[in-house]
């Protein structure tokens, strides 16, 4: 039988509500993805959330392999309809008419079932495949192709811009896996992923045993085994 965990802790002296990452689970469809909006751009978080939910449970999955404007466009405007535009100080204003930014990762099944996945990918969140002690991952697979410039999704211009037509050219990297009962499996924002590839093939178990106890995810960043930054993950056990 599957079972699902999943976390999202924002950074150490935050609020739990200031994190900017994202996940969205929709097991009757058996869907789930994840998403690291961009802490140097604005309502990041937002757009973050915009992109998950519209691929759960949107049909954002058939949106990218026909038409991966229409699943931008989509989410677009659930991002910019959770924006009060004309209650924004000036300041924020002027740096939310450039939009935000985002890392994306999604997961949907082949024929409806867990055992046939389709994986998108934009940016360095990532998918993790535990095997009988082997580890896959993508769409990065060493912790040194971390980097400061990932590719990143962009939500167009915000207000009085709104209308203004935006194009953008997406580095999306597409991948299918064949998954057999008794694999495991996680999606994790970017921080996290670095983590569970220095850990190696003991880390679904560590997460999967304190998903729920921010304090222990706390502790490793105080003693720099992980990066201050939001953590998300989602773990699936199959």
């Amino acid at each position: 039988m599957m079972e699902v965990h999943s976390f999202n802790f924002s950074k150490s002296g935050n609020n739990p509500e200031e994190t900017e990452d994202s996940l969205s689970i929709n097991l009757e469809k058996l869907k789930f993805a994840i998403a690291d909006g961009a802490s140097d751009s604005i309502f990041s978080g937002q757009w973050a959330f915009a992109l998950t939910n519209e691929f759960v449970n949107n049909n954002g999955d058939e949106k990218i392999k026909n038409d991966i404007g229409q699943f931008i466009r989509d989410s677009r405007k659930m991002w910019y309809e959770s924006i009060n535009w004309k209650g924004l100080k000036w300041n924020v204003k002027n740096k939310a008419v450039r939009g935000a930014y985002s890392t994306f990762l999604g997961i949907s099944t082949e024929f409806g079932s867990m055992e046939s996945l389709i994986v998108h990918a934009i940016g360095d969140s990532c998918i993790f495949i535990f095997d009988e002690g082997k580890m896959k991952s993508f769409p990065l697979n060493s912790p040194d192709q971390f980097g400061i410039h990932p590719s990143l999704v962009w939500s167009g211009y915000g207000f009085p811009l709104n209308n203004k037509p935006f194009e953008q050219k997406l580095n999306i990297k597409q991948e299918k896996f064949k998954i057999i009962k008794g694999n495991e499996i996680i999606l994790a924002t970017d921080a996290m992923s670095k983590f569970i590839m220095e850990a190696g093939e003991d880390s679904f178990g560590l997460l999967w045993d304190h998903y729920n106890d921010r304090t222990f995810f706390d502790d490793m960043r105080n003693e720099n085994t992980i990066k201050n930054d939001d953590l998300s993950a989602i773990l699936i056990s199959f």
